[in-house]
């Protein structure tokens, strides 16, 4: 059963005179400090998706809007979505050992503290079932999908600039069979992925660096696509796995805060 929630740290540099950008794979670390020795030895096992996705978009801003936000607030916010509801109570046990013990961690360049557990934490009322990614009504055939961080992206196993549509639903369909119960058949991925259309394209090409010293070419942006001719179960499937999309996010290294999407699914008088 997925979950998603926001943990808040209280964050200061470790230096008063060292200020410098958060990168990716160190939000990455972060999490694995978060979680028991145990569990994060079996999540460093290899598998075709990982679990969870990070979410924390000010680390993709500029280096002075991402130290002006922490000037201004002297807090930071990261959303974590786990897919597997296995991997929660162990995880809410530590992040209560943290809060317990007043561990101080770190996040690249600066001393993190994490803030008090959000009581809806306990109350299940931010779980999900894989049946609530469902339209509750009969969905339009246009999608709009923004790109809140950087999403990577590859196309026949090269790493791509452009928004390749039959790329991005063929990762959605193999993230949602990976972890969902209810299976999408190779016939209605099949529709989608010739179907569907890409209608209006606002994007920008950008690198994203990591600590590590690597770096890859993302994308930044949105778009809109049309599924003419779909039907009313594939058109059900499209939104479905937009929505889910949202949730999980789209393209590689979202356990690293790449690729969080928006999900609207619009009139034809929006297009």
């Amino acid at each position: 059963m997925p979950i998603s929630f926001v943990l808040t740290f209280k964050i200061s540099p470790k230096d008063s005179e060292e200020r410098r950008r958060i990168f990716p794979d160190q939000l990455h670390g972060l999490f694995f400090r978060l979680l028991p020795r145990e569990v994060a030895d079996n999540l460093h096992k290899p598998s075709v998706f990982r679990p969870y996705s990070l979410w924390c978009p000010v680390i993709f801003k500029s280096e002075e809007r991402l130290i002006d936000h922490i000037t201004r607030s002297g807090r930071l916010k990261v959303t974590v979505s786990l897919v597997d509801d296995n991997l929660f109570s162990p995880f809410l046990a530590r992040l209560f050992e943290i809060i317990d013990k007043k561990e101080h961690l770190f996040l690249g360049p600066y001393r993190i503290k994490l803030s008090p557990l959000d009581e809806r934490l306990l109350s299940g009322y931010l779980y999900y079932s894989f049946s609530d990614f469902f339209p509750k009504d009969k969905p339009s055939p246009y999608f709009k999908i923004k790109f809140l961080t950087p999403v990577y992206l590859k196309r026949n196993g090269t790493d791509t600039a452009n928004v390749d549509l039959k790329s991005l639903i063929g990762n959605l369909v193999r993230k949602w069979n990976f972890f969902s119960d209810i299976k999408i058949d190779h016939q209605h991925r099949s529709s989608l992925e010739n179907k569907l259309r890409a209608e209006v394209h606002r994007f920008k090409p950008l690198k994203i660096h990591f600590a590590s010293g690597g770096k890859l070419t993302c994308l930044l942006g949105e778009f809109t696509c049309h599924g003419a001719g779909l039907t009313e179960d594939e058109l059900t499937w499209a939104y479905t796995l937009f929505n889910f999309g949202a949730f999980v996010g789209v393209g590689g290294k979202t356990t690293m805060g790449l690729g969080l999407t928006a999900f609207e699914n619009l009139s034809s008088a929006e297009i």
